[in-house]
């Protein structure tokens, strides 16, 4: 189990942040990760990915699916359980396509979906934890 967090990057940038800003930073990022971890690109591969499905994803679960200016995906913008659903389904493909990525093969798919689960939950408490802990006042 290898939960990642640096995915908060993504989730809390501002709404109304261009796609192609969106997409290269979280480029940028995943890089990062993978030169530092030696993985290839796998991280830049699932947070470009999970960057280009953010938008969709937050138009779909805004209240009254109105997008603030300049306001960031958070708590308070969406609520629990649309954060909890926003985050995690986030965290969740981010971490199942790294592992996919890794494993580079079909063929223990529940071993790999179990791994990438159990990593979400973990990594999901985390960014709870951290979110509570650095919340602006």
């Amino acid at each position: 189990m290898s939960p990642f967090i640096y995915p908060i990057f993504i989730f809390l940038l501002p709404i109304k942040i261009s796609n192609l800003r969106l997409l290269l930073l979280s480029f940028g990022m995943g890089l990062t990760v993978d030169i530092f971890s030696n993985t290839g690109g796998i991280h830049a591969a699932a947070s470009v990915f999970i960057a280009y499905l953010r938008p969709s994803l937050l138009n779909n679960l805004m209240p009254g699916g109105k997008l603030e200016d300049q306001a960031q995906p958070d708590m308070e913008k969406l609520g629990l359980v649309s954060f909890l659903i926003y985050a995690g389904s986030l965290l969740l493909i981010h971490h199942y396509l790294v592992n996919l990525l890794d494993v580079y093969s079909f063929r223990d798919f529940w071993y790999t979906f179990t791994k990438s689960l159990l990593s979400t939950v973990f990594a999901l408490v985390i960014v709870l934890i951290y979110i509570q802990v650095f919340k602006r006042k």
